[in-house]
C-alpha cells in the first residue's frame, strides 16, 4: 500500500513522476514544524526509499538535518543566536551588537547560505575590511560566536571561522595619540566650543568637569541637579533598544556607577545659563518641558552616537589636537590627579567598580606625561 505522503504528478513533458512531503519534527530554536518536499522520482518505490533515507538521516545525523528548511542563511543564524545571547548581556550591549552587525556585516553575510560560507570567503572579507577599518575584532566576534552556536546546536558540522587569520586593521587616527587634554588644551577647546554652540559647550564642559560617561550625561534630567547643594546625581544611562529600535533609559553600568558628585560654582553657572537658554528655545518653538538636559530637536533624548558628531563639528571650525568623546572622562581623571586627588577620590567620582580601573587610568596618564618630562625640564631651565 502506497504511503499517503507520496503522490504522483505530471511533468511538463507529459511523463508521470512522484513526490512526497514529509514531517520530520520540531525546530528546537523556533518551535516550528520541520517539513520538507522532494520531487522528481520515477516511481513510488523510489520516492519511498528516499523518504526512508531522509528519516534515518534525521534520526541519526543531528541538527543540521533537522534544520532543513529552517536556518539556512547566516542572517537567520545571527537572529536565532542573538535572541539567545541577548538574554545573557545588558540590553544596551545587545543593541550595540545589532547596530554593528547591520552597519558592517549584514550586506556581505545576511543572505549567504551556511553551506556556502567557507573559510576563504570570511578571510577575503576581513582582508578587504581591514584596509578601511581600524578595529575588526568586534566584527569578528559577531561572526565567530553565531557560528560556534551553530556547531553546538548541530546546525553545521564545523566552524569555518576557526581557519581564518585576522589581519591587522588600518591604523586609527587616534592610535599613538594621548586621549586626554592638558589644562591648557581643555581651556582652549571649551572656548572654541562656546563659539560653536551653547549646547555643545555645556555638554563637553560637563564631561570634562564631572568625568561622566557620554551616555550618563545624555540621560540626565534637570531633577538630577541640586543647584543649592551643588550636587549631581548619576544613576542612569542611555542605551539603544534592539527590540523596538529606540532609545531607552536604564540603570548605570554597575552599582558603583550610581553616585552623587559635587559641582563647582563655574559648572553650576554654565548649567544655569544653558537651562535658561533651553527654556527660551522650548517656549519659542512651542515645545513642552521634558526635563531632559541635552534634548534633540524633537525634545527627546539624543542618540548616543551624536556626541562624536558634535565633537567633529567643533574640530571642523577650530582645528586643534583631537581626542575621542571618552577622552573627556580621562581628561577629568588626569586633572584630578594633577590637582592632588587620591586614587580613592577619583575612583568614587568616576564611578569605577574597583581601584584597579582607576589605577589603569593613572598609569596611562603617567606614561603619557613621562614622555614630556625632558621637554618640561628644558623649559624650566630656560626660564
Amino acid at each position: 500500500m502506497r504511503n499517503k505522503n507520496i503522490k504522483s504528478y505530471k511533468k511538463k513533458n507529459g511523463t508521470t513522476a512522484y513526490k512526497f512531503k514529509a514531517y520530520l519534527g520540531t525546530d528546537p530554536v523556533t518551535g516550528k514544524r520541520i517539513e520538507t518536499t522532494r520531487r522528481g522520482f520515477k516511481s513510488a518505490r523510489e520516492a519511498q526509499r528516499a523518504l526512508d533515507r531522509l528519516r534515518v538521516d534525521y534520526d541519526t545525523n543531528g541538527w543540521h538535518r533537522r534544520n532543513d528548511g529552517q536556518i539556512r542563511t547566516f542572517g537567520e543564524l545571527f537572529s536565532a543566536w542573538h535572541k539567545v545571547h541577548a538574554q545573557t548581556i545588558k540590553l544596551s550591549t545587545a543593541g550595540q551588537q545589532q547596530k554593528l552587525y547591520e552597519a558592517d556585516l549584514k550586506n556581505d553575510f545576511d543572505n549567504i547560505k551556511l553551506d556556502k560560507l567557507t573559510p576563504q570567503y570570511i578571510q577575503n572579507f576581513f582582508n578587504d575590511f581591514a584596509k578601511t577599518h581600524s578595529t575588526i575584532k568586534n566584527c569578528a566576534v559577531l561572526l565567530k560566536m553565531p557560528l560556534q552556536y551553530a556547531v553546538k546546536m548541530e546546525i553545521i558540522d564545523n566552524n569555518p571561522f576557526d581557519k581564518v587569520v585576522l589581519p591587522r586593521g588600518q591604523k586609527s587616527q587616534f592610535e599613538g595619540t594621548v586621549n586626554f587634554y592638558t589644562r591648557e588644551e581643555l581651556t582652549y577647546f571649551l572656548k572654541c566650543a562656546e563659539k560653536v554652540d551653547q549646547k555643545l559647550y555645556t555638554y563637553f564642559w560637563l564631561l570634562a568637569y564631572t568625568g561622566a560617561r557620554k551616555s550618563e550625561a545624555l540621560a540626565l534630567n534637570w531633577d538630577d541637579i541640586n543647584f543649592d547643594k551643588k550636587a549631581l546625581r548619576i544613576d542612569k544611562t542611555l542605551a539603544y533598544n534592539p527590540i523596538n529600535r529606540d532609545l531607552l533609559v536604564q540603570d548605570t553600568k554597575t552599582k558603583s556607577s550610581v553616585r552623587t558628585i559635587s559641582l563647582d560654582q563655574q559648572t553650576i553657572q554654565v548649567l544655569k545659563q544653558w537651562h535658561l537658554h533651553l527654556k527660551k528655545r522650548n517656549f519659542r518653538l512651542g515645545l513642552g518641558n521634558t526635563g531632559i538636559i541635552f534634548p534633540n530637536k524633537f525634545n527627546r533624548y539624543t542618540t548616543t552616537s551624536v556626541p562624536q558628531q558634535w565633537l567633529e563639528r567643533i574640530y571642523g571650525h577650530f582645528p586643534q589636537k583631537q581626542i575621542r568623546v571618552h577622552g573627556f572622562r580621562h581628561t577629568h581623571a588626569s586633572l584630578l590627579f594633577e590637582a592632588g586627588a587620591s586614587i580613592k577620590e577619583v575612583q568614587v567620582r568616576l564611578g569605577h567598580g574597583n581601584a584597579s580601573t582607576t589605577m589603569d587610568v593613572y598609569a596611562h596618564v603617567l606614561k603619557s606625561r613621562s614622555n614630556e618630562t625632558g621637554e618640561r625640564f628644558a623649559k624650566y631651565m630656560d626660564n
